[in-house]
Formats: C-alpha cells, structure tokens, sequence
C-alpha cells in the first residue's frame, strides 16, 4: 500500500498540473491469482532438518574444535579449550580458553575483556561476558550471549595487571536459531 500511495504522488506531480496530488484515488484493479494458487515452476523451500543454513556459505567464520587457536600480533596464544554448547546454535556460551605468551608460557593474572559483536549488523550483546582466572593460563568466560543468528565475532583483550596491552584476538563463528 506504501508503495502504491508513493507511486501515485509522484504521478500527480511529475504531471505538472496544479491540480492536488491524486492521493485519494482509488488504487487500479490487480489481476492475481488467488492466495493459495502458485505457478507450476515455483521452487520449493524445504525447512526440513537438510535444509540449508544461513551459515553454510559464511566463509569468515572459524571452524569450532576443541584447542582451536587463534595467536595475536604480539605472540600470544589463545586456545579456546572448551566451548559449552559447541558454536553453531543461538544462546548463552560458556568457554574454557588458556593465554600463552610468546615464549609458550602460561599467562596468569592477566585481564581479559570479551567483546562479542556482529560486524554485519553494527551491534553487540548483552550482558558483558564474565572472565574469571581459573588458574594455569586458564580463564572461564561466560555468559557469551550470541542471541541472533548470523557471523559475530568475539574479541578477547588481555591487559596485564596494571592495565597494558599484552596482545587482542578474534575468534568468529556463525550461529543460526536454535
């Protein structure tokens, strides 16, 4: 209906009369068929358990296994050693990761944000994720709230006790409705 109003507006003014816009004109007669009816050639969709995903042509995303590591500019190794669920549905996430440092060494006490975000959409989530120090280079992040399907990526900052960068990166992973 929208885009019919606009049409005749812009009708009646390119026409270049004085005359007021022809907004009120009856809207000219469709030939449809009916609702149900549809063309012979139509595809069909199939919303079946085989059906196609969103996700499946994604090629920014990670391919989830356990120990998958991502290493950041400045050497350091994240290794997101559990995931609960695995990545590929929406809702809350809890993962398990260890920072190594440069010379392969456990990182403790250092400060980590986690930052999920959907860079196709501009936006990220809420709440916060949590990091809780688990001890060995071990941090526990949660919750990860991937509440909307499609590619968000999850940006892990670590500071040092006193607040200087040690190293950022990025894991991605794409998720569809549960």
């Amino acid at each position: 209906m929208r885009l019919q109003l606009t049409l005749l507006v812009a009708a009646g003014f390119a026409c270049g009369d004085d005359a007021a816009p022809l907004v009120d004109a009856p809207a000219p007669p469709i030939d449809a068929a009916p609702i149900d009816a549809a063309p012979i050639d139509a595809p069909t969709i199939d919303a079946g358990p085989d059906a196609p995903s969103l996700c499946d042509s994604e090629e920014r995303d990670d391919d989830y296994t356990p120990g998958l590591t991502k290493t950041g500019p400045a050497g350091y190794d994240v290794v997101l050693t559990e995931s609960d669920p695995v990545p590929g549905r929406t809702g809350n996430y809890a993962w398990t990761i260890q920072v190594r440092d440069a010379a392969d060494q456990p990182v403790e006490g250092a400060v980590i944000t986690a930052r999920p975000f959907m860079p196709d959409h501009g936006h990220g989530t809420s709440p916060t994720p949590t990091v809780t120090p688990a001890g060995g280079g071990n941090y526990a992040i949660s919750p990860i709230n991937l509440f909307m399907s499609g590619y968000w990526t999850i940006r892990l900052t670590m500071r040092d006790g006193s607040g200087a960068d040690l190293d950022v990166v990025t894991f991605a992973f794409c998720v569809a409705a549960s």
